[in-house]
């Protein structure tokens, strides 16, 4: 009987990555942690690319922030909002790298992609997927507004899966991109007109930034996405 192995004593796979491209994008403290694949899209504020932990060999997903002059308060925004959220359905944030000129949040690479993506295939979501994929991020969004969180961003595009296997034992979701979200307290207003068109809530469009609205703007989004998925 034939045998195929890789694994065997007289054998060894090695994995070679061509990071010269990238090799300027984090700076040199980083560089001895990580090495940079390539890109995995923009947010709102920032490029993120793959990247893989050198050690341990775990991938990761950085996010680089460009500062800019008199706008220091929305550059730490993301990081003050993901350094206070732990839940299985909110990326997690691993590390942070604060040089002068750039931001890099290092957060848990979500390998199965953009629920966008996925929506664009099958154009319909079965019942059962959508009603999986839609009460995680009905939890998400209770943990988030619980934490006083307002997304202000919520779509496709922002949903990440850990997994494509339509098992739904399998689909865990996890909510992205905290470059537009807002930590609320009773000194706060939300007024900014941001969002992404499409999703975003009538009282923020209608404001057009000169009135107030409340958090229960991620609910609207969240139900344009439900809409999507079916």
């Amino acid at each position: 009987k034939d045998e195929i192995s890789l694994a065997n004593l007289h054998n060894k796979v090695y994995v070679f990555i061509d990071t010269s491209f990238n090799k300027h994008w984090i700076p040199p403290e980083m560089k001895e942690i990580y090495s940079v694949i390539g890109p995995l899209g923009s947010g709102a504020y920032g490029e993120v690319k793959l990247a893989q932990n050198k050690v341990n060999e775990k991938y990761v997903a950085i996010k680089k922030i460009q500062k800019r002059e008199g706008k220091e308060g929305k550059t730490y925004n993301e990081v003050r909002i993901l350094q206070n959220l732990k839940h299985p359905c909110v990326v997690t944030m691993e590390d942070v790298f604060d040089t002068s000129d750039s931001l890099y949040i290092v957060m848990e690479y979500v390998s199965g992609g953009e629920l966008a993506k996925r929506i664009k295939e099958v154009t319909r979501l079965s019942d059962g997927e959508a009603k999986c994929i839609f009460y995680q991020l009905v939890l998400a969004l209770q943990y988030l507004h619980l934490k006083r969180v307002a997304h202000r961003d919520l779509k496709p595009e922002n949903v990440l899966l850990m997994s494509k296997s339509q098992n739904c034992n399998e689909r865990l979701v996890k909510v992205s991109d905290f470059g537009l979200s807002k930590l609320i307290d009773t000194n706060t207003d939300l007024k900014t007109m941001c969002g992404t068109p499409v999703y975003t809530a009538p009282e923020i469009l209608m404001t057009q930034g000169t009135g107030f609205y409340t958090h229960q703007v991620d609910v609207w989004s969240l139900g344009v996405m439900l809409f999507l998925c079916l």
